[in-house]
């Protein structure tokens, strides 16, 4: 009877406990749930990530975890998402970027001010979830024993170092800190965008001054969330073990909407731990995961029919890609190619145009991709508003046989004896071999790309090996073509070592360095010599459209020139639940949302 009893009690005390979190979810228009603002300083965010008229405030927006978080301190680990995604929502930037267009935004600095070798900037007048103010100590305890600490697991101590000197961080007063550098570092801010600020007056008396690995102790998943604090829309305020981690909404958030709400509108953000991908969908697709980013190409069909059918209760959406991966795939001509006749051809422009002239990428992403990719930059995306340079779209030569032909007969090739292939310049039949991994897509490509040169008379044999000897045949120069992707960054200097001759994944056309990766001037192209000091001023160029100017001419320069051909881009593919607000696709193509914005409709 006992058991019984305390068994009717659990009961009670469960539904209970789901009575009052649903009433504490309740949904109510923004407009009559005012909530104060704590800060004068507020930001008004981006006026089409609340681009309806009438959110609702309250509820619980729900989404996947694919796994439970090794700990809630987020340079206490290396290489957890799940840990990285919790701890953005509640911890936030100096610099942010634009959830829509990558675009730098002040984030907790309100401005700044570049003078020479430093940077001042001036600190919103914001708190910590826990009321304590927000001040330059935080910042300088956060960048010298966790960013720029070497002993931190997710340190980011290279990043935030020039000539081999650590940047120096100093405090002007609470509300404005001064970092100086040994000499100007263009990509600053960028940089700045994946640091996010931790509490001195929480982690301080946590760690061991003299052992710089302490850092790395406090904040484990079996801590007391309410000692975890953070200048974020969320706060943490549960963790189920494996199950789910809970996060409620910071009083102290600094963002608004354009009509003065305080934000995030939800209560609460909630995140199910689903390792499963399948399962994860089936999760979506019942309505219990409001929103994801996860689904695959194989998946967007059936999941577009469901939506298409009526009957089911979320939208799909394929949209302009802004995230660094899928990669981009490129073909690659080799300039140090070991046949001294191929090798003078592939570095003929000519004859590099009229293979572009024969790829034709509309088939590609119909036929390869499903109609699911896009034509991407040269490398800098459509979506990077930042540094995207329209101008390349003219630079870009489309499908067109004739001119391929005319442009290789134009470099005196011809097919002298009649036997449908074209000649070297020593008789021998144009025959080129096109390397490529075991990437479906990459493999597909070829194959259309060799048809359609078969059709002028250049013989493209596709060669596809493994991943391990495709990486160790392209990087020692051992190929004529290929077949290749690199991701893309919202910072093109943060893909110097690729796009800079010299770099060490600058791999089609290795003579441009010697053994110990000095540059080679005397190997260079005059194209060549511009992009490699492009790339040395965008380093210490710290005036925004200064750099914009340089990535501009750096994306002319690879779409004119075509050392490699970027053919084209997955699009990145979302689903939303009917329920979610503010989640949708503007007029260029982008998907706009984003946690804190986001709400449940009735």
């Amino acid at each position: 009877m006992k058991r019984i009893r305390l068994a009717v009690l659990i009961v009670m005390a469960i539904l209970a406990c789901a009575s009052a979190y649903a009433q504490a979810t309740a949904l109510t228009p923004a407009s009559r749930a005012k909530l104060v603002v704590q800060t004068k300083e507020a930001k008004v965010v981006d006026i089409q990530l609340t681009a309806d008229a009438a959110p609702n405030r309250g509820g619980t927006v729900s989404l996947r975890l694919p796994g439970a978080p090794q700990t809630f301190n987020y340079y206490g680990v290396l290489g957890d998402n799940n840990t990285y995604t919790i701890q953005q929502q509640a911890l936030d930037r100096l610099v942010e970027m634009n959830p829509v267009n990558n675009a730098l935004e002040p984030g907790l600095a309100k401005s700044w001010k570049i003078e020479g070798n430093s940077v001042i900037f001036n600190l919103r007048d914001i708190k910590w979830s826990d009321g304590v103010p927000f001040t330059a100590d935080d910042v300088i305890f956060t960048m010298e024993y966790y960013v720029q600490n070497k002993n931190a697991l997710g340190n980011q101590s290279t990043v935030f170092m020039v000539d081999g000197k650590p940047f120096e961080w100093s405090k002007i007063n609470d509300r404005t800190v001064k970092v100086t550098m040994a000499r100007p570092v263009g990509t600053i801010f960028t940089s700045l965008t994946f640091v996010l600020m931790v509490p001195k007056h929480k982690l301080e008396p946590l760690i061991n001054k003299a052992d710089m690995s302490s850092v790395n102790n406090p904040w484990t998943t079996n801590s007391d969330l309410s000692q975890i604090v953070g200048t974020g829309a969320y706060v943490l305020d549960r963790y189920i073990v494996d199950q789910r981690v809970i996060l409620k909404r910071n009083p102290n958030s600094w963002r608004v909407d354009s009509r003065g709400n305080l934000l995030p509108y939800a209560d609460f953000l909630e995140y199910l731990i689903v390792k499963d991908n399948e399962a994860a969908m089936l999760k979506f697709e019942a309505g219990e995961i409001s929103y994801t980013d996860n689904i695959s190409a194989a998946q967007f069909p059936a999941l577009k029919e469901k939506e298409l059918s009526k009957k089911a209760p979320f939208v799909i959406f394929r949209t302009e890609p802004t995230k660094p991966t899928p990669s981009p795939m490129h073909i690659a001509f080799n300039f140090d190619s070991k046949d001294p006749v191929l090798q003078k051809l592939l570095r003929t422009k000519e004859f590099r145009m009229a293979v572009e002239r024969s790829l034709d990428r509309k088939k590609i992403i119909e036929q390869v991709y499903s109609g699911l990719a896009v034509l991407g930059g040269t490398p800098v995306l459509p979506s990077n508003k930042a540094f995207y340079n329209p101008a390349v779209e003219k630079l870009r030569r489309t499908f067109d046989l004739n001119a391929a032909k005319a442009l290789l007969a134009g470099i005196g090739l011809k097919d002298a004896n009649g036997d449908g292939w074209l000649d070297r310049s020593d008789g021998k039949p144009l025959e080129i071999v096109l390397m490529v991994d075991t990437t479906k897509e990459h493999v597909e490509t070829a194959m259309l790309l060799s048809e359609n040169l078969k059709k002028i008379g250049v013989k493209l044999e596709m060669q596809s090996v493994d991943a391990k000897l495709f990486g160790e045949k392209i990087n020692s120069g051992t190929f004529d073509m290929c077949i290749r992707a690199f991701g893309n960054q919202p910072d093109p200097h943060l893909r110097k070592g690729i796009y800079q001759p010299t770099g060490n994944l600058y791999y089609w056309h290795i003579s441009t360095k010697d053994a110990d990766t000095k540059p080679v001037f005397a190997e260079m192209y005059p194209w060549e010599k511009e992009l490699y000091d492009i790339f040395e001023q965008g380093a210490i160029e710290m005036d925004q459209a200064k750099r914009k100017a340089l990535y501009d001419r750096f994306q002319a320069i690879y779409a004119d020139e075509i050392p490699i051909i970027f053919v084209v881009k997955s699009m990145n593919l979302y689903g939303a639940s009917n329920k979610v607000g503010n989640f949708y696709i503007n007029k260029q193509g982008l998907i706009v949302f984003s946690p804190y914005t986001v709400y449940l409709k009735n």
